[in-house]
């Protein structure tokens, strides 16, 4: 698509030809010029090309539209919320919320607007989300005149403003005041005609979509998608589990669908629980720029006008939340755009050049670990470490953003065999360097059986253990019928992430929670199914309970046949009783004679 800009290149050609007499008579120090012009400009390139992008630069940060951050060039983004704790937290914070998100009605640009300046004033972009009438309407360009006059009001404003009409749309399809996805699409694209024929300079303009459907829906949420429509895509999302991080596998499936795409993306909405760990909301903000993500800016839906329960921050969540605000140097602010320095007097800093320097500390290269062990590491910078990340088989774990560096890693989540591990040191401006590599051994799958262990020989590869009478085995365990897990007693099924959502069946029958008591199943082998994130897999477990249990569980497995014998025997007994009992009396009564 054709990005907004303020300067619009005129696509007239020059008449002259290249051949004419005045292009030949160029002289020799015209050549070189341009030839040193047009190296410079290749290195120039060459170097954009090759990662130079990804680091901070004095320069002005080039905006793709309004309000654009550009955070893979100045390692910025905004951070705010929507609700009524905007001042609370400025309060706590000493600095002002980056970015404030706002819900109106349609034809409101009025009030908008003051809400617009109003904001601007406090060093806050704005994000306004607004209602339309029925989609198709919009889109045949029934409500023209409303919405020129809407574009042209916030246009007119001054300020950048990012604007979305209707957000979430998929959760309200069919409905007789919104419509169908192609009536959506249709508005959306109809809306940007609007925008670029009145040449507007401050509106950025985006969807905002839900998370939940990008992952239901699968390919099928492509029909809620047009290209070259937006300057960037919003989306909304949430993690009402207290156990389970933010950065699970729908936040991975929603990057996926969003990158594809090739645009930024901003977080219109996002919450965590109050008893969630606080450290939810640093990992899910830092994760962005670790993994050199395109997103602008994030929003925390701060309020509790949700029909899934409240969102409030409070606690270690909300003070987490203040400190981003006040001391993390990547939150971006309006008076900050056009650089990367942010603003302030004492003129432009030189750029940091010097990376950081990081070690890891323990375990030490070529150990033998098993079950959940501790990863730690020590890191330095000339201006200061922004945070450490983990890297297993280089792939990112996770990360720790403050000193001892550490990571609690279960190792029944990875096969047995090599995995390499290193640290990733950023400082503040996203200077990277890396620790020495170690190689550790994974050893989970017992060696022998007895003293009541249900491993053994035979057992399973990928990562199984047991512990007394209780077997642990991961969502990565290899098994089959010739090759089953030996059980005695209960089966834990760990997840392969901490962060998995994972469901147990056993011969078909669902089990409420991740560990099956063994000792209520008939001895000889059955199948669990475990179903984690979507992807069902089976593993084959050999069931050797003792004597007892084992003749008390095959009763109850046949109780119905039993029974069906029983029944059927006692009714035999009785009919042979009557048959011998007719028979008898058919000769007379002995009687003794005296």
């Amino acid at each position: 698509m054709t990005k907004k800009s303020t300067q619009r290149v005129s696509n007239k050609k020059p008449t002259s030809a290249i051949g004419s007499g005045k292009a030949r008579a160029l002289g020799k120090r015209s050549i070189i010029l341009f030839g040193a012009l047009f190296v410079t400009l290749a290195f120039g390139a060459a170097s954009y090309l090759s990662g130079d992008q990804f680091r901070s630069s004095s320069a002005a940060v080039p905006q793709r539209f309004p309000g654009d951050p550009n955070p893979l060039i100045s390692g910025k983004a905004y951070f705010g919320a929507s609700g009524n704790y905007i001042a609370t937290h400025e309060a706590a914070a000493g600095k002002s919320v980056a970015i404030y998100r706002k819900f109106n009605q349609w034809n409101t640009a009025s009030s908008a607007v003051s809400t617009i300046n109003s904001n601007y004033s406090n060093n806050r972009l704005v994000w306004i989300s607004f209602k339309t009438p029925k989609w198709s309407e919009v889109a045949a360009g029934t409500h023209d005149s409303t919405l020129d006059s809407m574009l042209r009001t916030l246009d007119n404003a001054g300020k950048p403003v990012w604007v979305t009409f209707w957000h979430e749309p998929e959760n309200d399809e069919g409905q007789a005041n919104a419509g169908s996805a192609t009536d959506f699409v249709n508005m959306q694209r109809h809306i940007r005609s609007r925008i670029d024929a009145l040449n507007t300079t401050h509106i950025a303009f985006a969807p905002v979509y839900q998370s939940s459907k990008i992952v239901s829906m699968g390919s099928a949420h492509n029909n809620w998608y047009g290209s070259g429509i937006w300057d960037f895509i919003g989306f909304d999302i949430y993690q009402p589990n207290d156990t389970l991080s933010i950065l699970n596998s729908k936040w991975t499936t929603t990057i996926a669908w969003v990158e594809s795409k090739g645009l930024p993306f901003a977080i219109g909405e996002w919450g965590v629980r109050t008893t969630a760990p606080s450290s939810q909301i640093t990992d899910f903000w830092n994760w962005q720029f670790t993994n050199n993500k395109d997103m602008v800016g994030m929003s925390y839906f701060d309020s509790d006008a949700n029909s899934n329960g409240s969102w409030i921050l409070a606690g270690a969540n909300n003070t987490t939340f203040n400190t981003i605000l006040k001391s993390d140097t990547k939150v971006m602010r309006v008076n900050e755009l056009g650089s990367s320095t942010g603003g302030g007097g004492g003129g432009t800093p030189a750029p940091d050049t010097t990376k950081p320097t990081v070690s890891l500390t323990s375990p030490s290269n070529g150990e033998t670990v098993k079950g959940t062990i501790l990863v730690t590491g020590t890191a330095s910078d000339n201006v200061g470490v922004k945070s450490v990340s983990l890297r297993i088989d280089d792939s990112y774990v996770k990360s720790d953003s403050a000193s001892p560096y550490q990571f609690s890693i279960d190792t029944t989540t990875y096969s047995d065999g090599d995995h390499t591990v290193k640290l990733r040191a950023f400082d503040d401006a996203d200077n990277q360097a890396d620790s020495a590599t170690i190689t550790l051994k994974v050893d989970n799958v017992p060696a022998s059986t007895g003293g009541g262990s249900s491993g053994g020989s035979g057992s399973t590869s990928g990562g199984s253990s047991s512990n007394g009478n209780t077997t642990v085995v991961s969502t990565k365990t290899s098994s089959s019928k010739s090759n089953p897990v030996p059980v005695d007693g209960t089966l834990v099924i760990k997840p392969s992430s901490p962060n998995s959502d994972v469901s147990v069946k056993v011969d078909g029958k669902e089990v409420d929670g991740n560990a099956v008591n063994t000792e209520g199943l008939t001895n000889g082998t059955h199948t669990v199914s475990v179903t984690e994130d979507g992807k069902t897999k089976h593993i084959t477990i050999d069931v050797n309970n003792p004597w007892y249990l084992a003749l008390l569980n095959h009763f109850l497995a046949n109780y119905g046949l039993y029974t069906m014998i029983t029944t059927a025997g006692v009714s035999a007994i009785w009919l042979f009783h009557r048959q011998i009992s007719g028979f008898f009396s058919i000769f007379p009564t002995l009687r003794l004679r005296h």
